[in-house]
Parts: C-alpha cells; sequence; structure tokens
C-alpha cells in the first residue's frame, strides 16, 4: 500500500490535493446513501397495522386470549408496541419479545414456530399459524418492526 509521502510524489501538489477532496467527497457521499438507505424501510415491509389486522386479530385475540388482561401477560388490544417492542417476556425473562431487525432472536418468533418454545407452548395453540403469516412476522421484524 502506498504512503501519502508516495502518492504526493507520484501526483503534483493541487493535483494530489484535488484527487484526495474528489475520493473523500465519494467516500462521504457513499456513506450517507448507505446510511439513508439503512433508515428506510423497503416499501413492502409489513407494518403493526398489518400484524394486528393479518395475525393478531384473527388468531390471537378473537378467542380474548391476549384480551385484557391477556394471557401470560401479553395484552393486544391495548398499546401493542408497548407489549411487544423490545419487552422481556413475562414467562421467559430471559427473552426479548420482539428485537427490531432480528427475528431469530425474538421470542414471538419463537412462540409462533416452536413446538416447544422457552416457556409454554407453540401459538396459537391447537392450530398454528400458516406459514405465510408466519413469514410475514419475520418479515416484519426483519425490516425493523415498523410501527405504521
Amino acid at each position: 500500500m502506498a504512503t501519502s509521502t508516495q502518492l504526493q510524489k507520484a501526483v503534483s501538489g493541487s493535483a494530489f490535493r484535488e484527487r484526495c477532496a474528489a475520493l473523500v467527497c465519494r467516500a462521504f457521499q457513499a456513506g450517507i446513501i448507505a446510511v439513508l438507505a439503512c433508515d428506510q424501510a423497503p416499501s413492502d415491509a409489513p407494518t403493526l397495522d398489518d400484524m394486528v389486522q393479518q395475525v393478531f386479530q384473527p388468531s390471537c385475540v378473537f378467542a380474548t386470549c391476549h384480551k385484557r388482561p391477556g394471557v401470560g401477560g401479553l395484552q393486544l388490544e391495548v398499546d401493542i408496541e408497548a407489549e411487544l417492542l423490545g419487552v422481556a417476556a413475562k414467562g421467559a425473562p430471559d427473552r426479548i419479545r420482539v428485537v427490531p431487525g432480528e427475528p431469530e432472536a425474538s421470542y414471538l418468533l419463537e412462540k409462533l414456530t416452536a413446538k416447544m418454545p422457552a416457556a409454554g407452548d407453540q401459538m396459537p395453540p391447537g392450530a398454528p399459524l400458516e406459514p405465510d403469516r408466519i413469514e410475514l412476522v419475520r418479515r416484519w421484524i426483519a425490516n425493523g418492526a415498523a410501527i405504521d
């Protein structure tokens, strides 16, 4: 790898500075673009509203399981965001219910997919979710667990 002194000798004074400035500018722009790209969820990324309508309402709340007061300390009709995002599970306090961006670290996904989760039974009881709805939950979490 060439040192700055070697590069300076290879390129005359002002040309060297211009070249360095251009490289720094391009690197800065690339970094900004990368950061902006990371901050924006894909347009097809599921939202919390999608989870409520397509997963929680038909499978978790309809039978009053997770209505107030919720089974296992989980209520899915009140402040769902506060109940799920970054919150330790009541039955497995060493597990976080939803870790935005990390579906495999999220206890919610474990409860929906594992035959024997860390605590309790697989949800919903008696009839596991269809693979497409599990994938919807996985995508929601993987894309940052968007609220709206």
